[in-house]
Parts: structure tokens; C-alpha cells; sequence
């Protein structure tokens, strides 16, 4: 049987390790790697890593937002990434974003 309380403790250990690098990673991939690369589709359908990044963003205000619901004991409404999420402008360089 699964002690769920070990399990979820080394769940979060792993979600911290990943966070902790995630924003330093983006900021060296936006400096350093082309555009080109940075706004190409991987494949048809799928996101570039600007639009990930996005989401990445899109995500942070989504979460704030509920937190705050939370905390003040609201509902909040669904977000659709896809519907309602924004586009990264790419007129802006990467680091930008």
C-alpha cells in the first residue's frame, strides 16, 4: 500500500526543483537562442516554445486571480488556453516576453 503522504511529499519535491530553474531557463533560451527557432511550430498543431512561454504567462495570471477567489471564498470562471489565451506578439524580441 502507498503511503499518499510520501508520495505527494516527493511530488512536491520534484514541482519545487523544476520551478526553481524554470524562469532562469527561459530568460538563457530567449537571449541566446534564435527567434526563428523560438517562434517555430515543432509540428503542425503544436506550440513553439514562445507560445508555451505564453501560456507559462497566461497561466500566472490565471492562477493569481483564482487564489484570490479563493482566499475570498468566490467561484471563479473556466480559462481555455486555447480560446483564451493570449499570442505572443512577435514584433517583440523574446527576451521581451
Amino acid at each position: 500500500m502507498l503511503d499518499w503522504e510520501v508520495v505527494m511529499d516527493k511530488i512536491l519535491s520534484w514541482v519545487k526543483a523544476v520551478l526553481a530553474v524554470t524562469p532562469e531557463t527561459w530568460r538563457r533560451m530567449t537571449r541566446e537562442l534564435p527567434p526563428e527557432l523560438l517562434t517555430a511550430s515543432p509540428a503542425p498543431g503544436q506550440w513553439s516554445a514562445m507560445e508555451c512561454l505564453q501560456h507559462l504567462i497566461d497561466t500566472e495570471r490565471v492562477f493569481h486571480f483564482r487564489l484570490g477567489c479563493l482566499l475570498e471564498g468566490k467561484d471563479f470562471p473556466a480559462f481555455n488556453p486555447d480560446t483564451q489565451g493570449k499570442t505572443p506578439d512577435r514584433s517583440r524580441k523574446p527576451a521581451d516576453l
